[in-house]
């Protein structure tokens, strides 16, 4: 396994890794805040952002996924 980063999760060997980078713009307001809000539950953005990605996209037993708010109004753009 690869080395560990805070928060326990691992993170893949160089070589051969699976992971993907994704990029987002945001404002400077909503950045700070996220800083704030990571800082507040001594954790990395990375970790933070991972975290949240899993929780709305990885299906569990008990919930089925489902549509959110962003999700709609693409889904509406599109539609138009």
């Amino acid at each position: 396994m690869g080395a560990r980063r805070k928060g326990g999760t691992a993170m893949a060997a160089s070589s051969g890794s699976t992971e993907r980078k994704i990029h987002v713009r945001m404002d400077e307001e909503l950045h700070r805040c996220l800083r704030i809000r990571c800082a507040e539950l001594d954790t990395t953005i990375q970790d933070f952002v991972v975290g949240l990605i899993e929780r709305e996209v990885r299906p569990t037993p008990d919930r089925r996924p489902r549509a959110n708010a962003s999700q709609r109004r693409t889904k509406e753009r599109r539609d138009a």
